[in-house]
């Protein structure tokens, strides 16, 4: 989590302003800071339970740092969401712009990514998405797309209709049910495991 600190200065105006105030650093949050701490308070306690004075208090600045980047605690939800829908839309365009060797190896790329990618955004927004329907319908948009893309990597590997969208199932629920556990594997155990799963469900690729 990143501070940004500005200069604030503080004393009795008994000269003209800003004469003989102490001048010190204070930290302040970003937008981004914000926006994480939210995150993480929709994933513990939903979003009935974001608080300003609690995320302040977690990210230990004052309140008013709050109101540099928003409104109101309605306007942080709204931008929290909207924000994890873009970053949504950006990492599948990452990938899609991305140039690979061949249809396997974008199959491998895919797996390592959703293997590797922080699942806690999405966790907390599946958890709000119960409770909110406009934040539903954001996070079925994200999940439709996430799919397309995964049928479009299977069938760029030759398989058609059902046996193209079971795969893409598979590596879909495999991803989001991985990050609602808490265990996780060490990464050099993950690693064959995610050329284990390629051979699985692209035999003859890996």
């Amino acid at each position: 989590m990143v501070r940004h600190y500005h200069t604030v200065a503080y004393g009795e105006h008994t000269e003209p302003y800003g004469i003989g105030c102490v001048a010190f650093e204070k930290p302040v949050a970003d937008r981004k800071d914000w926006i994480d701490a939210a995150l993480v308070a929709l994933l513990e306690h939903g979003s009935p339970n974001v608080k300003v004075e609690r995320l302040a208090r977690r990210l230990g600045v004052t309140k008013g740092s709050f109101y540099w980047h928003f409104k109101d605690r309605e306007d942080l939800l709204r931008q929290t969401a909207v924000e994890w829908h873009a970053d949504q839309l950006s990492h599948l365009k990452r990938l899609e712009s991305r140039a690979y060797e061949s249809a396997a190896d974008r199959l491998q790329q895919l797996i390592a990514f959703t293997t590797s990618k922080d699942g806690t955004p999405d966790v907390a927004m599946r958890l709000w998405a119960r409770q909110a329907r406009w934040v539903n319908e954001l996070v079925a948009e994200i999940d439709r797309l996430r799919l397309a893309y995964c049928i479009d990597v299977f069938q760029s590997l030759g398989f058609t209709g059902d046996q193209a969208h079971l795969r893409a199932n598979m590596v879909y629920y495999y991803q989001v049910a991985g990050q609602t556990v808490s265990h996780k594997d060490p990464v050099d155990v993950r690693r064959r495991l995610d050329a284990l799963r390629v051979s699985m469900l692209a035999p003859g690729s890996a």
